[in-house]
C-alpha cells in the first residue's frame, strides 16, 4: 500500500476511534461530579478532592478489569486503594461529607460483589457433574 493510501486510511479511523474512545472518561467524569453535588463540597472542596478521587477511579477501574486477580483479591486492593485516598480526603472533608462518602463506597463494594457472585454463576453449567474426589474411566 502507497503511504498515501495509509495516510487517507487514518485520516478516516482516528476520528472514528477517538468517538468512541471518549465516553468512558467522559462517564467518570460525570460520576466524579456527581459525588462532588451529593456531598455538596465547597469548590476549595472540590479543587482539592477531585485529583485524589480521579486517580482513585483510575486505580480501582485498573482493580476491577484485571482478570488475573482472584475476587477475594480484588477486593482487597479496592478497600486499600481507598484506605490511602480516606487518608487524603479525611483532611479535606467534613466529617459528614465524609460519612457520606464512605456510605457510597460501600454500596459500590456491595454492587462489585453481587456484579462479581452473578458472572461466577455463568460459568457453572459448563462444570461436570461428577461430585469432587469421584473418578470417571
Amino acid at each position: 500500500m502507497k503511504p498515501r493510501n495509509i495516510a487517507i486510511a487514518l485520516a478516516f479511523c482516528v476520528p472514528l476511534v477517538s468517538t468512541y474512545a471518549q465516553p468512558i472518561p467522559q462517564a467518570r467524569e460525570q460520576r466524579l461530579e456527581g459525588t462532588a453535588n451529593q456531598l455538596r463540597l465547597t469548590p476549595m472542596q472540590e479543587r482539592r478532592a477531585a485529583p485524589i478521587l480521579r486517580t482513585e477511579a483510575l486505580k480501582v477501574q485498573g482493580i476491577k478489569n484485571d482478570q488475573s486477580l482472584s475476587r477475594s483479591q480484588k477486593l482487597r486492593r479496592l478497600r486499600a486503594v481507598q484506605n490511602r485516598s480516606n487518608r487524603q480526603l479525611r483532611v479535606i472533608l467534613t466529617r459528614s461529607q465524609f460519612q457520606q462518602l464512605q456510605a457510597q463506597r460501600q454500596q459500590q463494594i456491595a454492587q462489585f460483589m453481587q456484579a462479581a457472585k452473578s458472572s461466577s454463576h455463568r460459568g457453572a453449567a459448563a462444570r461436570s457433574s461428577t461430585p469432587p474426589g469421584v473418578q470417571q474411566r
